[in-house]
């Protein structure tokens, strides 16, 4: 009887062991998915911030050119009516 016992028990343990090392795989599955999804996240997040400093960017650069050119023509304009008096 104790032999039968001491079978089972030692089924059981191993079992278990299959069970938890399944699951340790799982939850090392579940980690990596996350890594890669928080990944996707950041680089899809860093590329939004990227497009919004670009076009930024662009609306400065192109407001700058129209003052500048603004300026120019009243330069043009002010030294045309100076020219007059």
């Amino acid at each position: 009887m104790n032999t039968s016992s001491s079978s089972s028990s030692s089924s059981s343990s191993s079992s278990s062991s299959s069970s938890s090392s399944s699951s340790n795989s799982l939850d090392s599955t579940q980690q990596q998915i996350d890594k890669i999804y928080k990944m996707t996240v950041e680089e899809y997040l860093e590329q939004q911030f990227q497009d919004q400093v670009d076009q930024i960017n662009h609306t400065v650069e192109q407001q700058t050119k129209n003052m500048l050119q603004e300026a120019n023509n009243t330069k043009k304009d002010l030294k045309h009516i100076s020219t007059q008096q």
